[in-house]
């Protein structure tokens, strides 16, 4: 978006500095879902307390594709007393999924991401409330282009028509 080479993105979890650059429009939340391994021994369960992760190796993202990610992740973690150690990082979601499936670590993710394809990796409820991630469109701030505006509009009042 600095390039202009691109005119709205959607964002998970926009952090300060997108914030303080463009305007942000939250659109909906996520819940978080612990994803681990299929053979791990937690993988049969209903639900998974956040503590029970402690130990394990996480996998994170590299924080130019997924900025403030990781920190999103650590909040999570220490709801469970714990800050997480981040084993690798993973420039996309099917990266993250694929090295969880491995058996290389878990996860802390979206519940959307279960849609992706996740051969050996297998999404789990957290028990306890933990800060949804916050999906949302950003812009520049100076563009006021109309079909941009239509957009926006579309985006926070979407139509029942389809």
């Amino acid at each position: 978006m600095r390039k202009r080479l691109i005119d709205v993105a959607l964002l998970g979890n926009p952090c300060g500095a997108v914030r303080d650059e463009f305007e942000v429009r939250n659109l909906f939340t996520l819940e978080e879902q612990a994803v681990i391994p299929a053979q791990h021994p937690l993988a049969g369960r209903k639900f998974v307390r956040v503590e029970e992760l402690a130990g394990e190796d996480f996998i994170g993202y590299n924080e130019q594709s997924f900025p403030g990610r990781n920190q999103t992740i650590i909040d999570a973690c220490m709801v469970g007393g714990f800050k997480p150690g981040f084993r690798y990082k993973a420039d996309s979601l099917v990266e993250v999924l694929a090295m969880i499936g491995s058996g290389a670590g878990v996860c802390l993710m979206p519940a959307d991401v279960a849609s992706l394809p996740h051969p050996h990796a297998v999404f789990i409820p957290v028990q306890e409330k933990l800060e949804p991630i916050q999906f949302a469109a950003a812009w520049r701030r100076d563009d006021e282009r109309i079909p941009l505006r239509h957009l926006l509009d579309c985006i926070e009042k979407p139509t029942l028509h389809r």
